[in-house]
């Protein structure tokens, strides 16, 4: 009886050790290692973090921004980053170029441990954004007051209250805008620098309103752009601009509207001849002011448009 238990033991053991082999032989192999994923690709030149993802069929794609203005078509990217799945290879490597068709397409193929293939598809979307450039500040407009029988829309070049300083709000008007391209994601959000550069006359405005015996540095709601150079995003969902100051400080937002019309309010429109940069600065309406010139300006303003003009890409 004794013989018998220790010849099952002998088995168990001998049976239990052939398994474990097999398995470490299965490892070691890489029999059981099928992945073939593109975990991170970079090209020369790549704008933010390229989007890597798989189809409900399993199929793979990668979506990347490329900055490419002259729209060139057929391009060689240098591939100078590319990470695979555990001990998977690709028939290219970090270093090589990959050519892209007309269509903008690339495909890479990636080899798992076990020798399974996959076909990624790569494409390129090249990205441009109508804000890029340099534009010429033609007007400023502000829309303000108690709506409807209160409010106006008010050019802030022409206007008295904001002529009476040294420094109106008129030498705004030649200013030039010139958006620069640092970066942007995979959602078509961008970003880079704006410089604010004075005009030929080399001046800013002041925003001091002087009206009645009043003077106001309301810079608050109309220095809305730093001077000089600063930092820009832009959101591709709402289409919106942020300002941020180089150096610190409160950032703007605005939205950036197309030639037309605008209604804003039953009784008011503004018309834009080109684009404008538009600022909500929605204060509450005053009616202890509702009618004087300050109200619009000071105590209600709600709007505050920087229309302008492009003048290069």
């Amino acid at each position: 009886m004794t013989k018998i238990k220790y010849t099952i033991i002998l088995i168990l053991s001998i049976t239990f050790m052939s398994c474990e082999r097999n398995l470490m032989d299965n490892i070691e192999s890489g029999a059981w290692n099928s992945e073939k994923g593109i975990l991170n690709i970079k090209f020369s030149d790549q704008l933010g973090a390229a989007n890597i993802y798989n189809d409900s069929l399993g199929n793979g794609y990668v979506n990347f921004y490329y900055m490419d203005t002259l729209n060139r078509g057929i391009m060689d990217l240098e591939i100078k980053e590319l990470n695979l799945s555990y001990k998977a290879t690709s028939d290219k490597k970090a270093g090589e170029t990959l050519l892209f068709g007309p269509d903008s397409i690339a495909h890479i193929n990636v080899t798992s441990q076990n020798g399974k293939t996959k076909t990624w598809t790569i494409k390129m979307k090249t990205f441009d954004d109508i804000i890029l450039g340099t534009w010429k500040i033609q007007k400023l407009w502000l829309y303000g007051g108690v709506a409807p029988d209160y409010s106006a829309v008010i050019n802030m070049g022409t206007w008295d209250p904001f002529k009476r300083n040294p420094f109106p709000a008129s030498k705004e008007t030649d200013n030039l805008l010139t958006f620069s391209l640092g970066g942007a994601l995979a959602n078509g959000d961008c970003f880079g620098t704006v410089n604010n550069e004075a005009g030929p006359d080399g001046l800013y405005a002041d925003f001091i309103f002087i009206e009645s015996g009043d003077t106001i540095n309301v810079n608050n709601f109309y220095r809305k752009i730093p001077k000089g150079i600063s930092n820009w995003s832009k959101s591709a969902a709402t289409n919106t601009i942020t300002f941020t100051p180089l150096g610190g400080g409160a950032s703007s937002t605005l939205t950036f509207v197309e030639t037309g019309s605008y209604q804003l309010d039953t009784k008011r429109t503004i018309s834009i001849t080109d684009k404008a940069l538009v600022f909500n600065l929605n204060q509450p309406s005053n009616i202890t002011t509702r009618g004087k010139r300050r109200n619009y300006a000071v105590d209600s303003p709600q709007k505050f448009y920087i229309e302008i003009q492009k003048q290069s890409k």
